[in-house]
């Protein structure tokens, strides 16, 4: 009997000689077994998705009966060689035939690799791009009720619906539901989704969500790294949900998208429910970080005017405090007064930037103390807007406030040594802000160059393309407060003098529309 694992067919030069399917059928027809391993365990599924290149060959041994779940001697099914071995031109359709026959790409080897993990690892773009595109089948009924049973569940459900509740209320015409899927938890997020969504579906027909439609509502698994790659292309008109799935720990991941959700203030909304919602942590009131912690991991986080840590008191609810949760626009609270989410503060002191000492030794003069009042408050909007929501994300328990124009307010909820922590922070302040520079873009009637500026622009000159600017460059154009009608432009001198060519001219041409001055034009033939 011809067996195709050994002799010729053992030889991966037989498999990789063209096309083969005729060979394969006359073996097959004189009665060799299509899912006979070799010494190493390799079955001819394994040997033609690594080195074969006729397109037929996969289909034509999957159509007799080979098993693709069948492992080798290390644990590697047929479409992890595919991912390993085969970039030819007929891999993509191998891959799809594989995952229509029902092989899993989350399946593990015995060193705990995957088929998309090779993929990636190889570089094997052709393949990578099927298995990303896979959606596993629906969980069975059994399964979804399981999930529907475990403690966390009603409230890790309830919060999420809350939170699409209050994107419709806001105004968003879409809410997107953002599942956070770790590799090692890809099963129990599918199964966690599928019941989230089920359930979604049956609220609505039921009438018990407040706003929107199920077709206004869109559920995307997503990897953990992918979060703030996803929320940078979030349109104005969405709300973003964010739900955490399976068993794994998100501490890195909540900082990353703090962070960009502060730089994005405004413009989207974020809310979060998590499994341990069911758990809520206590902390002591002394520990401003673990409190933090606690907060974030027992209630909803995130408001309309962008999303910002809840690191206050610690919370000791039950499942039904939990439920009573809302968000609104000055910040997560609770309805049940027994369950407070006042933030304590330990200390509390003011930084002054009119008495940095690059602003202090120049206001010598009335105009020299109004230029230094500006660029103060120029300073002041970078630091809130660019630097301190990173400083929060390390540091939970310290909290930034812009206070007046050009004051900045530094309080912590942890225990601390007052003159230490003043100490501290005045001269990590005074540090970065030596880095940054302040240009005086003149007299533009701030205020009113502000309200003309339209939120989109079909030439890509709206506040939506200003912002993105501003985050890309890490810099601030701010639009002073009255009586001040200057308008600066604040970040690092290089950012400053290369980068930012579009933003001048978007904020010339508006300028030029309200006053019939051209300011870059201007400011260009000044210095000639």
């Amino acid at each position: 009997m011809t067996s195709l694992v050994a002799g010729d067919w053992s030889d991966k030069c037989q498999w990789a000689s063209g096309p083969i399917v005729v060979a394969l059928r006359s073996a097959v027809e004189q009665g060799a077994d299509v899912n006979e391993p070799g010494s190493d365990g390799k079955t001819p599924l394994m040997f033609a998705s690594s080195f074969s290149a006729d397109p037929d060959v996969v289909s034509f041994l999957l159509s007799k009966g080979a098993r693709h779940a069948d492992t080798d001697s290390k644990g590697k099914t047929a479409l992890m060689h595919l991912a390993q071995h085969n970039m030819s031109k007929v891999a993509a359709s191998y891959a799809t035939s594989l995952l229509g026959a029902g092989a899993d790409p989350r399946e593990k080897d015995l060193s705990g690799a995957t088929a998309i993990s090779e993929a990636k690892k190889r570089k094997n773009g052709v393949v990578l791009a099927v298995l990303e595109q896979w959606t596993p089948p629906p969980p069975s009924a059994e399964v979804l009720n399981a999930v529907r049973t475990c403690p966390w569940y009603g409230a890790w459900k309830q919060l999420c619906f809350t939170s699409v509740d209050k994107g419709f209320d806001a105004g968003a015409s879409t809410v997107e539901i953002l599942g956070l899927v770790a590799p090692e938890d890809e099963v129990d997020a599918h199964h966690e989704l599928s019941a989230l969504y089920l359930d979604l579906d049956l609220a609505y027909r039921g009438g018990k969500m407040a706003g929107g439609s199920l077709r206004q509502c869109s559920l995307v698994r997503l990897a953990h790294e992918k979060v703030v790659g996803r929320l940078s292309k979030v349109a104005e008109e969405q709300s973003v949900v964010i739900v955490f799935c399976g068993a794994t720990k998100r501490d890195a991941t909540t900082r990353r998208v703090l962070k960009y959700s502060e730089k994005a203030r405004g413009r989207i909304a974020i809310a979060w429910a998590t499994k341990e919602s069911a758990y809520p942590v206590t902390a002591s009131s002394g520990d401003g970080a673990q409190a933090a912690d606690g907060a974030i991991d027992g209630a909803i986080h995130g408001a309309i005017d962008g999303a910002r840590a809840v690191d206050g008191a610690a919370l000791d609810a039950t499942a039904a405090d939990l439920a009573a949760i809302d968000v609104s626009d000055d910040g997560p609270h609770v309805s049940n007064p027994a369950t407070s989410l006042a933030r304590p503060v330990s200390h509390r002191f003011e930084v002054r930037l009119t008495a940095l000492p690059q602003l202090s030794a120049a206001a010598d003069s009335p105009a020299a103390r109004e230029a230094s009042a500006r660029a103060a408050e120029g300073l002041a909007q970078w630091l809130v807007t660019h630097w301190t929501p990173a400083q929060s994300c390390k540091q939970p328990s310290v909290r930034f406030e812009l206070h007046e124009p050009s004051r900045v307010l530094v309080s912590t909820a942890a225990a601390t040594n007052a003159t230490a922590f003043e100490a501290e922070w005045h001269k990590a302040i005074e540090g970065v802000l030596k880095k940054v520079e302040v240009e005086d873009l003149g007299e533009m009637d701030a205020q009113r160059l502000l309200a003309s500026i339209p939120e989109t622009d079909a030439d890509g000159r709206g506040l939506h393309d200003l912002r993105l600017l501003e985050r890309e460059l890490s810099v601030k154009v701010v639009f002073c407060a009255p009586p001040c009608t200057h308008v600066l432009l604040v970040g690092a001198k290089a950012k400053l003098s290369k980068k930012c060519f579009v933003l001048r001219n978007l904020l010339s041409h508006y300028h030029w529309r309200l006053s019939g001055r051209d300011v870059a034009f201007e400011a260009m033939t000044a210095t000639r």
